[in-house]
């Protein structure tokens, strides 16, 4: 459907929940949070203040006429959770066990991926390493053949208690375009292998790579999953392309998926930042962003739970509990550390 098709039908049916969706991508707030009211007041009798005041607590204890995507209605950004459940994107466990029995998109060998990747990860037993905080993993992540990180720009980007080891690290365009405004190549060079995400202008950095002393032969092109209705982020990428070259072994080490606010430093770039617990965190405003129009939360842990039925990955006790909740828990516990506060920063409770 095109922009104007999409115009025409918020004229149309102003209050339908995919046209305000569509209105919230546009980034139309003056419209979005007025027709978001109505919309929640006309159909179901309910205010903002309601569901705020219901943010936590558990169904059962809901009053009647609260059902379980009402509750959760604001999601990250005015109404995530809703809209997903409105788009059909939250699926129950048993359904994602059912899919991931025959649905094998996702799955080792479904994609083509750079063969200088497979030359390092295939056969091989791998350790990806998310940013979470370190969880005196160290000597497991180091007995593996290899260890990938996220954004790797040198040991200062490391979480506490995971080793100094880094043997590969995919980058987001925009970690990429960070170390190269910076001249930062030295943690590149020590790579055997820097792969780039999907992004605009990634064949411009890869040039600029090569201008700072990088070696071709330790550059690689990440392939991205075809999520329904978001893109991958960082972590989802890498599993992705790791899952794709057939390693003997995949086990994700802190990987919190987004569940705490803390990172080290020297990961974030790029991207407004406050100070939290002495490391740093994104703004509440820009994971909201991110979570409703570029990375939908529901999306990303599907795939997690893929391949974790399936049993093509390992993960650490933290992911594991993680991934052993219903989607729609996980995107309300997000809106409990994102959400809710933005909202009352933005006085829309």
């Amino acid at each position: 459907m095109s922009k104007a098709t999409s115009y025409l039908s918020c004229l149309v049916a102003p209050l339908a929940s995919r046209n305000i969706l569509f209105l919230a991508k546009q980034r139309r707030a003056r419209v979005v949070v007025p027709l978001l009211r109505a919309h929640l007041w006309i159909f179901y009798r309910i205010s903002l203040t309601d569901i705020a005041a219901q943010q936590g607590r558990k169904q059962r204890e809901s009053p009647v006429g609260l059902g379980e995507n009402i509750v959760k209605a604001l999601g990250c950004l005015g109404f995530l959770a809703f809209c997903n459940h409105e788009l059909g994107v939250l699926k129950s466990d048993d359904e994602i066990r059912m899919q991931a029995t025959y649905d094998s998109k996702y799955s080792s060998g479904s994609a083509t991926v750079d063969e200088k990747l497979v030359a390092v990860v295939g056969g091989r037993s791998v350790a990806i390493v998310g940013p979470s905080r370190g969880r005196e993993n160290q000597a497991e992540i180091d007995g593996f053949d290899v260890v990938i990180r996220i954004g790797y720009s040198g040991p200062d980007s490391l979480p506490a208690n995971t080793g100094q080891r880094c043997d590969a690290s995919f980058y987001a365009i925009h970690k990429i375009e960070s170390l190269v405004e910076s001249g930062s190549y030295d943690s590149l060079r020590g790579l055997k292998l820097a792969v780039l995400l999907p992004g605009m202008e990634r064949d411009y950095y890869y040039e600029m790579l090569l201008q700072g002393g990088v070696s071709p032969g330790s550059i690689a092109m990440a392939v991205a999953p075809e999520l329904p209705i978001s893109s991958a982020n960082a972590l989802v990428a890498t599993l992705y392309n790791c899952v794709q070259c057939r390693p003997n072994r995949i086990k994700v080490f802190n990987a919190d998926l987004f569940l705490s606010k803390a990172y080290p430093s020297g990961y974030i770039a790029n991207k407004r930042t406050v100070r939290n617990e002495g490391s740093w965190s994104y703004e509440d405003k820009g994971m909201c962003k991110s979570f409703s129009l570029n990375h939908n939360p529901a999306e990303q842990l599907e795939l997690y739970k893929h391949y974790y039925f399936r049993k093509e990955i390992e993960v650490d006790a933290r992911l594991a509990e993680i991934l052993e909740m219903s989607v729609d828990d996980y995107v309300l516990q997000l809106d409990q550390l994102y959400g809710l506060p933005l909202r009352a920063q933005l006085g829309l409770l």
